[in-house]
């Protein structure tokens, strides 16, 4: 169940209130237990015990009364033993001095020769006043004193008179001294309560911030392989997924940043490869007519032929590496406009029936539908796509019956445009990096035979600026389809 830290923390502070009073129940009951080893007992016993010390002291105040009104009746040994006998059963007894000596005094208490004295030394009833301030040992067992003295005539003057005392067997008296006990058991309880508790809370919370932490340091470190789990679901839980994602993007990005970094490094190669090989044959050239090779003016030309053809394909890459260039970086401008590709292409493929590169291929374009198919385009840029698509096709076209086909047809309110060869195909395995930078399947660089590995990039580049897909597809033998999709453009001047 997942649950915010607010709510751990509203749930930590009811239980710090609700589990100590449960504890301070049950711990009450178990000390009953414990101490009276039966809880009906201990209940019935310290209600009685208290009901005892009620009713202590309302028999300590009618006798107070009756030494007051009528001194005589507490001379009287029968009155004394019938209220001696009441109180013994209840845990207590009484004593009466006159002028220093026994009056009277419970049959529990007649063992103890030095009672009168024990009782003649307890502090003074008006000083201390009545309660639970003065206490004897008699016989081994401990009792609490209330005492009330008169004279005959009725004037209070301490001992010289007849005086009055109530001792109460402490053992019998509700047992007070389990309060503080409880009081501190309820201490104790609330503090590890909340110990606990606190210490739960904190533990969710601390140990995932330093896990965090920890992989945070190793991310400084460059290890980006360090795992940060969801032990939560709460704000911490969501903290670690979004710090999980986030390491994984950052995996994502260095290694993206390592594959352009690569990528850059094969494009500086493959641009050195594709410099250095019609230099270098110029330069042959230009050796040979200089050390006399070429002597009849057929070499010569045949020489100065090959230097301008040379020339020719190393301004070809220069100017394709340059569009590629700007178009990479998104700087090369487009003026779109509204063209029909119907028309466009009518007008394209017959042009390349009158190239003689294009002598001997059979050209053709099928539409799907009459009328006209309306697309947001750059006209140049567009042409720049088929020619491009064009010569990578003828370059893979070997002799015989050659064909190339242009395919129009409208898809939902796309328009896709096909261009199919017949040419030696692609290995299925090589599709997906047709449209990279410097691709070539063929490994050796053959540049009558794979080109300069930007023309199909600068494909893919122009027709997504144009916010349309290319794809290839294929198979060994089979040439090589590329399709192209365009958003149709809108009635009345939309784009």
């Amino acid at each position: 169940m997942k649950m915010s830290i607010r709510g751990k923390l509203i749930v930590s502070h009811v239980a710090m209130i609700i589990v100590p009073a449960l504890l301070l129940v049950i711990a009450a009951i178990l000390a009953g237990q414990f101490f009276f080893n039966d809880r009906e007992a201990t209940f019935e016993a310290e209600g009685k015990s208290g009901a005892n010390m009620l009713q202590h002291s309302e028999v300590f105040a009618g006798l107070s009364f009756l030494l007051r009104v009528n001194p005589e009746l507490l001379a009287d040994p029968t009155f004394l033993r019938r209220t001696d006998d009441r109180l013994q059963e209840e845990g207590a007894a009484i004593a009466v001095l006159r002028e220093g000596r026994l009056l009277f005094v419970s049959s529990s208490l007649i063992a103890d020769q030095s009672l009168a004295d024990k009782l003649m030394n307890l502090p003074a009833n008006r000083e201390h006043g009545p309660g639970f301030n003065k206490w004897i040992e008699s016989e081994g067992t401990s009792y609490f004193v209330r005492s009330a003295a008169l004279n005959t005539s009725g004037e209070t003057e301490g001992t010289d008179g007849i005086t009055l005392y109530l001792l109460e067997n402490k053992d019998r008296l509700p047992r007070f001294w389990l309060i503080p006990l409880l009081f501190l058991f309820l201490l104790l309880v609330i503090g590890g309560t909340n110990g606990v508790l606190s210490y739960s809370v904190s533990r969710s919370i601390v140990r995932p911030l330093r896990e965090l932490t920890h992989a945070a340091h190793q991310i400084k470190e460059g290890n980006l392989d360090v795992e940060v789990k969801r032990r939560t679901g709460d704000e911490i839980g969501e903290l670690s997924a979004a710090f999980k994602e986030m390491r994984l993007r950052l995996k994502q990005s260095i290694a993206a940043q390592l594959q352009a970094e690569d990528n850059r490094k094969q494009m500086l190669a493959s641009i050195s490869h594709d410099l250095k090989t019609p230099i270098t044959a110029v330069s042959n050239c230009i050796e040979a007519l200089h050390d006399g090779i070429a002597d009849t003016p057929e070499r010569q030309n045949k020489y100065y032929r090959m230097m301008q053809q040379k020339m020719h394909e190393m301004n070809h890459l220069i100017d394709e590496l340059f569009l590629f260039s700007k178009l990479d970086m998104r700087k090369e401008h487009f003026r779109f406009e509204r063209i029909d590709i119907v028309a466009y292409l009518e007008d394209y493929v017959e042009e390349l029936k009158h190239d003689p590169r294009l002598e001997g291929v059979a050209i053709t374009l099928e539409r799907e539908s009459a009328g006209p198919m309306p697309v947001m385009a750059d006209h140049d840029k567009l042409r720049r796509v088929f020619s491009n698509i064009v010569d990578n096709s003828l370059k893979h076209m070997d002799g015989g019956h050659r064909r190339l086909a242009f395919e129009l047809s409208m898809l939902d309110s796309r328009i896709r445009v096909v261009v199919r060869d017949n040419g030696r195909g692609t290995d299925p395995a090589e599709l997906p990096f047709l449209f990279d930078s410097f691709y070539r399947a063929d490994l050796s660089r053959n540049s009558t035979t794979g080109g300069s590995g930007l023309g199909l990039s600068i494909v893919r580049h122009i027709i997504e600026a144009h916010g349309g897909v290319v794809e290839a597809a294929g198979a060994p033998g089979e040439g090589l389809a590329i399709t192209m999709t365009l958003d149709q453009a809108r009635e009345a001047g939309g784009v």
